[in-house]
């Protein structure tokens, strides 16, 4: 297997435990939430787009969250998250950030199903060889948030008879009717703009909503709208 698999691999691995981790710093002790400045440049975004901005500072979780959401009462959320404690810095690196578009609308009650970026069989056969490690007896606690997964995700053919431009992964034994060919076209135009894997969307269809994130996370204005565009086209065509 490259270097280049496995760091591909990797990538998409890391975008998982995002993904299916839940959102433990939600769950905040009365006086932990202060008032906080939003990102400048997502304050920008949202009133030029007609959105709402606003931000708040997790005083005991050490991170800042700034918050972009419609006024046309749908129901979606973006939030850019930003960490400033001692731990934060030492375990993702100087100024770390994670960031993730969520409507709690569309709720997939079955099971979680993760769309992430084509994968090779051999960069497939190493992410869930890793998942099942680190959700076993020994593996467990190696990995920030990875034991905690869904049990048995593992790896699901696309759709009979499709050449669909993702890999999913799942906790269900066979693939659950979604708009894969919604989801493909809506793939196809992202990468045909954006080619860089790092860039690539990941769409997860889980029981506490639809959510889309970047495989690295971002504070490109640019990028941030387009991940917005993307998401909400998606919620459109299903």
């Amino acid at each position: 297997m490259s270097i280049g698999a496995l760091m591909g691999a990797a990538l998409l691995l890391l975008i998982i435990q995002l993904s299916v981790r839940g959102k433990t710093y939600g769950t905040n002790r009365t006086g932990d939430v202060l008032p906080a400045q939003p990102y400048q440049d997502l304050v920008e975004l949202a009133i030029r787009r007609g959105w709402s901005a606003s931000a708040r500072w997790t005083e005991r979780l050490g991170h800042a969250q700034t918050i972009l959401e419609p006024r046309d009462g749908t129901h979606w959320r973006y939030t850019l998250e930003r960490w400033n404690s001692v731990l934060g810095d030492a375990v993702y690196g100087h100024s770390p950030r994670d960031s993730e578009w969520l409507d709690t609308s569309l709720k997939f009650p079955d099971g979680t199903v993760i769309i992430g970026p084509r994968e090779s069989p051999e960069a497939i056969a190493f992410i869930t060889g890793m998942l099942g490690f680190l959700q076993s007896d020994k593996g467990r606690g190696l990995a920030n948030g990875l034991h905690k997964l869904s049990a048995g995700m593992k790896h699901l053919p696309n759709p009979a008879g499709s050449d669909m431009p993702f890999t999913l992964l799942s906790n269900l034994s066979a693939a659950p009717a979604l708009p894969y060919d919604i989801v493909a076209r809506n793939l196809r135009m992202w990468t045909a703009r954006r080619p860089d894997k790092e860039e690539h969307p990941v769409i997860t269809y889980q029981p506490g909503g639809l959510s889309v994130r970047l495989i690295r996370s971002t504070l490109d204005p640019v990028l941030t709208e387009e991940l917005i565009d993307f998401a909400n086209a998606l919620r459109r065509d299903l």
